[in-house]
């Protein structure tokens, strides 16, 4: 038996909202912050294909909230869930001053 633990595809949806609008309003192609997470179909298909019989899943989703975005953005650190596929040069735009609090 193999088990582990993952994100899902709408983990951190309310940190690529902000980087999105900042990205648009500055007229910049967006780029997404984060890496790729799939769904747990695909997590079943990936998992069949190498070879696992009868792949299981158990699904869990916890909210948590956080009284401010520093908060938010420390305790991703915090995790090592700060891994990106956004530029590596450095030139990423900063969230703009002009997006909504979260």
């Amino acid at each position: 038996m193999v088990a582990f633990t993952t994100f899902g595809t709408e983990t951190f949806r309310e940190l690529h909202t902000p980087f999105e609008l900042s990205y648009r309003a500055q007229g910049l192609e967006p780029q997404r912050h984060g890496l790729p997470l799939h769904t747990a179909k695909k997590w079943n298909v990936m998992l069949a294909a190498d070879g696992f019989k009868n792949p299981q899943r158990c699904q869990n989703v916890r909210i948590k909230r956080y009284p401010t975005e520093r908060d938010f953005l420390h305790a991703i650190k915090v995790v090592g869930a700060s891994a990106s596929v956004a530029s590596p040069s450095g030139r990423a735009a900063p969230i703009s001053r002009h997006v909504p609090a979260l």
